[in-house]
Parts: structure tokens; C-alpha cells; sequence
């Protein structure tokens, strides 16, 4: 006897199949909940909407060049954080390339495309709104601002999605963990290298000062000296 329908099973069934049959497959799924006597499980199931096509694109993307355009948007973050701008420069780089590389296995409208892109430019910007899309239950598209959180609000299937998509996250990058600890050890190169030209910069700094108090002091001396002569001369005129 099959095991009872939970709203997990339904979630993963009606977000992972075609949006054409979205509400063929929630009316069955609902009602099969509700001849198992799991009412609240009927109501949460019926509740669940249908994916705008952007956000249906978005949850059935491959894995692995998703993964790694989340990946690198992780690591842009962390970048950003530090103000290591020429990891900045690279890893954007690279987050054009794979977005362009993700748009590219789509075949939608424009319009649809853009919003696609919107969503995938705000998942590597934001913590939460990467979770989301990582959850593949996306019920809308996502915008990033460029400043503050993303507008989660109605974006996903329910509320314990982004939980999961944490989960989902951690096993989507699971295949590129090699790329991600290149990625760090490059990330960790950038920061010495940046260390070493600030120690740089230091010593140009040093030793201009060095040079600038050389100069005042070889001024100083020289003042003192006119200084000295002049009083020199003023008492000799003096004294005759």
C-alpha cells in the first residue's frame, strides 16, 4: 500500500513537472490527501500556485551550470566583503559568462528571458534569494535592486522552501567542489597579493617621508645659518 501524500511529495511533484499540467496535478494530489484523511494536507496542497513561466524555467535549469553560477556568485560576495577589487573584476567576469552560458540551454521569449535573468542576477547577489532558487520552487521571478535584501515575499511554493533550498544548494555544489576550492585558493592568492601591495605602498610612503623630513631639516640648518650670519652682521654694524 502506497505511503500517504505529503505536501513535501506534492511540492517536489508539481515543481518539478511541466506547468501545463499544474493544476491537473494539483487537483489530484489534493484529493488524494483528502481521501487519506489528511485535510490540512488537501488545504496546503490546493494552496499551492502556479509557476509564472520565468519562474518554471528557473526550476527546471540544470544542476551543474546553475550550481556553478551560484557558486560564483558565493564567492563574489565574499569578495565584496573584503573590497578585493580585482577578485571582484574577475569573479563578475565570470558571472557574465555562466549567466549568459545558463540563458543560453532556454529556449523562451525575450521577455521571459530577461525576467529569467533578473532572477538569476539577484540569486547571486543575495543569500536568501540564491536559497530560493536553489529550493526550485519558484512561483515568480526575482529582482535585485542593487542595494538591501531581495523581495521574497510570494515567491515561493511555501514558507519551508528557502530552508531546503539551502539543502538543495549544498548538494547542487557538491559536484563542483573541486572548481570551488580552486576558486578560494585563487581568492587567497588575491588577498596576499593585495596585502603585498599595500606593504608596498607603505614603504613608497615611508620613504618619501624620510625624504621630506631630509628636506626640512637640510631647510632648518640652512635657515639657522642666514639667521646666525645676519645677527653677526647686525652687531658688527652695531659696534661701530
Amino acid at each position: 500500500m502506497p505511503a500517504p501524500i505529503s505536501l513535501d511529495d506534492a511540492v517536489r511533484r508539481l515543481y518539478d513537472g511541466p506547468a501545463a499540467d499544474f493544476v491537473r496535478v494539483r487537483k489530484e494530489l489534493a484529493a488524494r490527501a483528502k481521501s487519506e484523511g489528511a485535510a490540512d494536507v488537501a488545504r496546503a496542497i490546493t494552496a499551492l500556485r502556479k509557476p509564472t513561466v520565468a519562474a518554471e524555467t528557473v526550476n527546471h535549469l540544470e544542476d551543474q551550470p546553475l550550481g556553478e553560477l551560484l557558486a560564483v556568485g558565493t564567492a563574489l560576495r565574499a569578495a565584496q566583503t573584503r573590497l578585493d577589487t580585482d577578485e571582484m573584476k574577475r569573479l563578475t567576469s565570470e558571472r557574465h559568462r555562466l549567466l549568459d552560458a545558463v540563458l543560453a540551454t532556454v529556449s523562451v521569449s525575450p521577455a521571459v528571458r530577461d525576467e529569467v535573468r533578473c532572477t538569476l542576477l539577484a540569486a547571486t547577489a543575495d543569500p536568501s534569494a540564491e536559497a530560493a532558487v536553489a529550493s526550485r520552487t519558484l512561483v515568480r521571478g526575482l529582482r535585485y535592486s542593487g542595494w538591501g535584501e531581495v523581495d521574497l515575499s510570494d515567491a515561493l511554493a511555501h514558507r519551508d522552501a528557502a530552508a531546503r533550498g539551502r539543502a538543495a544548494l549544498r548538494i547542487v555544489n557538491t559536484d563542483s567542489a573541486d572548481r570551488e576550492a580552486e576558486r578560494e585558493a585563487a581568492a587567497r592568492d588575491a588577498e596576499r597579493r593585495t596585502a603585498m601591495q599595500e606593504v608596498e605602498r607603505a614603504r613608497h610612503r615611508l620613504s618619501a617621508a624620510v625624504d621630506a623630513y631630509d628636506a626640512a631639516k637640510a631647510a632648518r640648518d640652512s635657515a639657522q645659518a642666514a639667521l646666525a650670519a645676519a645677527e653677526t652682521r647686525v652687531r658688527a654694524l652695531d659696534e661701530r
